[in-house]
């Protein structure tokens, strides 16, 4: 991939930075957890440690694969901190953040996002700005299709339900 290129070959770069995102979303704020149960140094452990981690794989990957080697070791580097702070959550504060309840919204986000990829690489005349307004609510509306098919929890309903009455307010609303 060139500078300045914004084909279709940027697609993998955009997919690691992203997943790794998810995963850094997926954990909340354990970090912020540690330091306010007085485990500051785990945090500063974490923290360095991935700081090194994405200065050295940069270093390495940089050079090699350019912009793809830069969203590898970002990836890396954003896995490493939140995968560690999980394991400090685990270990000093004794519980996982994980449970059988993200098993629905994991498969049904897989799903999603292999669809769209499948339909990227069928249509590819969308470049740009075009086809991010076409598979965003794509890839959004196949998400939470799979997700009612695979059955929502019942706070899930009473989520949607308090979500409609406020869209139902709003609406509904007349300006003075």
């Amino acid at each position: 991939m060139k500078p300045g290129d914004g084909g279709a070959e940027g697609w993998p770069v955009i997919v690691v930075i992203s997943t790794a995102q998810l995963f850094n979303s997926s954990v909340g704020p354990t970090s912020r957890l540690l330091a306010m149960t007085g485990h500051q140094n785990a945090v500063m452990v974490s923290t360095v440690g991935s700081a090194a981690a994405a200065v050295a794989l940069n270093f390495l990957l940089v050079p090699a694969y350019g912009v793809a080697g830069a969203a590898a070791a970002t990836a890396a580097a954003l896995v490493l901190a939140n995968g560690s702070s999980l394991v400090f959550v685990r270990r000093r504060l004794g519980f996982w953040p994980y449970g059988r309840r993200y098993a629905r919204p994991l498969l049904a986000g897989l799903v999603a996002a292999a669809l769209t990829l499948a339909l990227r690489h069928g249509i590819t005349s969308l470049e740009g700005l075009p086809a991010v307004l076409f598979f965003a609510p794509l890839t959004l509306a196949g998400f939470f299709g799979m997700l009612v098919c695979l059955g929502l929890y019942p706070s899930d309903r009473l989520f949607l339900a308090s979500f409609a009455n406020a869209l139902g307010d709003f609406f509904e609303r007349r300006p003075a």
